[in-house]
């Protein structure tokens, strides 16, 4: 039996695939990272060999560290609870819907475009429960992500899930206090890892420019992609309305140009006075900008340099 986790992918909810404090750095992994409670990369490399011998995540192991650690969870965590909701890369919601981890919208199964946009969204929902919520040991996240009694369970077969992913956090390099939180070194800022909000952003290169537009199935403006991305990547509710998206983060440059050596990627730029701005994009990077720019046009990136902002702010 595979346990979900019900989510309703709505406005409303999510909280971010990263460290709060996060600015978009991942951790540097050699043989272990600090963690109050220790994970040994080698040992997690040896156990992810051994459950998962074949199947859709078998070649996903540092692409999940990676992830686990822009969360601020437990790689092992991270493993263990993967394994036991896709039959370690096997079961049909993985195999068919890039859904490692059960995720599903009321009685629906989340699709994923791809299995690395899957691990993500579980990267994403472990924060919110584990970091977000303070649901810091096994016990606490199983009473929530795997409660005993549910709906889906009938026969009380949940019970297993504690035992089961402490004891597979063990083999994949956790030490005995089983701690699911993690500490990475990262820059300001409130969602955290911009580099989640590019990768976002990037999926809907070519979606049309829409005046009002909020939803890529439709269009989008400016505001619409950069409140959608936004919400993609915390599944907080997050305004549509350029002059509304101001206020959500930290004001990087007020009355003076930015200077594109101090951004990040995922940054909020905007166009025009403060309070009354009239445009807005993402900075992606290396002197690189991604928006929805105006009608007839659709999303793209352009250098930076080409239309260069009056003030930023990190999500």
């Amino acid at each position: 039996m595979f346990f979900v986790l019900l989510i309703v992918l709505a406005a409303a909810m999510f909280a971010g695939l990263n460290d709060k404090k996060g600015g978009g750095s991942d951790c540097d992994i050699t043989g272990s990272i600090s963690a109050t409670g220790n994970f040994n990369k080698d040992t997690y490399q040896q156990a992810w060999a051994k459950y998962f011998t074949s199947g859709v995540l078998k070649d996903e192991a540092d692409y999940t560290i990676k992830a686990a650690n822009k969360a601020g969870v437990s790689p092992a965590l991270f493993a263990s609870i993967m394994g036991h909701e896709s039959g370690w890369g096997k079961s049909s919601a993985v195999r068919n819907q890039n859904n490692p981890s059960g995720q599903m919208s009321g009685s629906t199964i989340i699709s994923y475009p791809t299995i690395e946009a899957g691990i993500d969204a579980t990267a994403a929902t472990l924060h919110n429960l584990v970091v977000e919520r303070q649901l810091s040991t096994v016990e606490k996240l199983g009473s929530v992500y795997c409660p005993v009694g549910a709906a889906n369970d009938p026969t009380g077969m949940n019970a297993s899930w504690v035992p089961s992913v402490k004891k597979t956090m063990l083999e994949f390099g956790a030490d005995a206090s089983a701690t699911l939180t993690t500490t990475c070194n990262s820059g300001a800022g409130s969602v955290g890892n911009g580099s989640a909000i590019i990768t976002e952003a990037k999926k809907y290169l070519g979606v049309p420019y829409v005046w009002g537009g909020k939803s890529p199935a439709t269009g989008m403006d400016c505001s619409g992609f950069v409140g959608y991305v936004l919400m993609q990547v915390t599944h907080k509710s997050y305004p549509q309305y350029t002059v509304s998206l101001e206020s959500k983060g930290t004001m990087l440059f007020n009355g003076g140009k930015p200077v594109m050596s101090e951004l990040q990627p995922g940054d909020m730029i905007f166009y025009g006075d403060h309070g009354a701005s009239h445009h807005i994009a993402f900075y992606a990077g290396d002197g690189q900008v991604i928006e929805e720019p105006e009608p007839n046009d659709v999303c793209h990136i352009r250098p930076y340099k080409d239309y260069e902002p009056d003030f930023a702010v990190r999500p």
